[in-house]
Formats: structure tokens, sequence, C-alpha cells
């Protein structure tokens, strides 16, 4: 069995309604704290519960993506503001039925099988960017992701054949 580890983190990148939101989300929390503070005790804890609610939609904006190979498992992560991590998904390498660049016109016939996808790019699709498809829990998904060159070789160690190069 192969034990090799390799881990990446890549940071969405903000979009321009990304910038939008988050300033609608304050103007919006002010307004909301300035009108609940007419009513008394309630209106202050209703304040400090949209000022609540306003951090945590805001600090959602701020995305990153770790990926994880380790003992023959990727494991995708989301980690909001630095501070907060979610477990998106997790399946076994020797899953994989293939794994290829995006603009690999060689390989769209086998990246277009699949009832999913989940994208955990920089928020755009580039020459880097490469398509899985696995089977996990009898569900096929597609899966994007911007493997960095130590990622993908530690991949290629477990499943080298299934990997494509550009």
């Amino acid at each position: 069995m192969n034990e090799a580890f390799a881990e990446q983190i890549v940071k969405r990148k903000q979009k321009p309604s990304d910038m939008i939101l988050k300033v609608l989300i304050v103007i919006l929390a002010i307004i909301l704290m300035s009108a609940s503070l007419i009513l008394n005790i309630v209106g202050v804890i209703l304040a400090v519960l949209i000022m609540w609610g306003a951090y945590r939609l805001y600090t959602n904006l701020n995305v990153e993506f770790e990926y994880s190979l380790s003992v023959g498992e990727i494991e995708i992560d989301k980690i909001y503001h630095k501070s907060r991590r979610k477990k998106i998904i997790n399946f076994d390498v020797k899953k994989i039925q293939i794994m290829a660049p995006v603009f690999s016109k060689q390989y769209d016939k086998e990246l277009s099988d699949y009832n999913k996808v989940f994208d955990f790019t920089k928020g755009h699709i580039s020459d880097d960017t490469y398509g899985i498809i696995v089977v996990v829990d009898k569900e096929k998904y597609k899966i994007l992701i911007d493997p960095n060159e130590k990622f993908l070789n530690t991949i290629k160690t477990h499943i080298a054949r299934k990997v494509m190069e550009k």
C-alpha cells in the first residue's frame, strides 16, 4: 500500500457579485439594527442577533478549499474565513474512473458522464483545472479541482493510469 501524503489549499477568488453582496449585507444589517433598537430590550436582543447573522453571512463569502490525500483517500474541505472548516466530500482514490484536464478535447466523452458536479476551483476554470470522475455512494460525480504539481504527482503514485496529462 502506498502511504503518500499531500495537501493543498486553494483560495476561491472573490467575484464582483460577492462584493455587491457584502455591501448589501452591511447596509441591510445597519437598517435592521436601527429599526430594532426602537423596540427596547427586545430590540437590543434582535440587534445583536442581526449583527451575528450579518457577520456569519459576510465571512461565509471568504472561502478556501483544502485538498488532502492521505492513506489512499482524498478529502476536500471548505474553509470559511480561515477559521471554520466543513468537510465536503471524501473518497477512495481507487474509485476514480478518470482524472483529466477539463480543456482536453481528448477526454470530453469521459468527463461528460456524471450525475452531479462539484466545483472546488479558484472560482474560474483554467488550463490547470482537472476533472475527476468518481463514484461515491452509488452516485457518479464530476469534481473540479486546481491541483498543484505535488498534489497531482501524489495522486499519480496511486492511480497513474487513470491520471491523464495535458
